[in-house]
């Protein structure tokens, strides 16, 4: 999946595609200049320049052309949405936050 844009205005941080994809087994590029690129760390995407087509040609030729890359970063990209992004997760953490702002109270 590639989200190379140069700015998420009016869309998710993270959109959900990319979410979806990692959560797929899919590597994904993503524009370094957006939000989208804090995916990054998590193994399962890469990120180059938004308005520069040979490095989006090139990264995406180097994942089809690396089957074991491409199945390591899926890998990858499938275990921290599993690890940050699962509903329980998120749930947790909110419930977190409320339990430290109430106590702070």
């Amino acid at each position: 999946t590639t989200l190379v844009v140069d700015t998420l205005h009016a869309k998710m941080d993270l959109p959900l595609v990319l979410l979806e994809s990692l959560a797929l087994r899919v590597p994904v590029v993503v524009s370094v200049t957006t939000a989208a690129a804090e995916i990054v760390p998590s193994g399962g995407a890469a990120a180059i320049a938004p308005g520069d087509p040979a490095a989006l040609h090139a990264q995406v030729r180097a994942l089809l052309d690396a089957p074991a890359r491409r199945a390591e970063m899926g890998a990858a990209g499938e275990r921290w949405v599993a690890a940050t992004c699962h509903p329980a997760v998120v749930a947790a953490e909110h419930e977190r936050l409320y339990d430290e702002v109430l106590a702070s109270r």
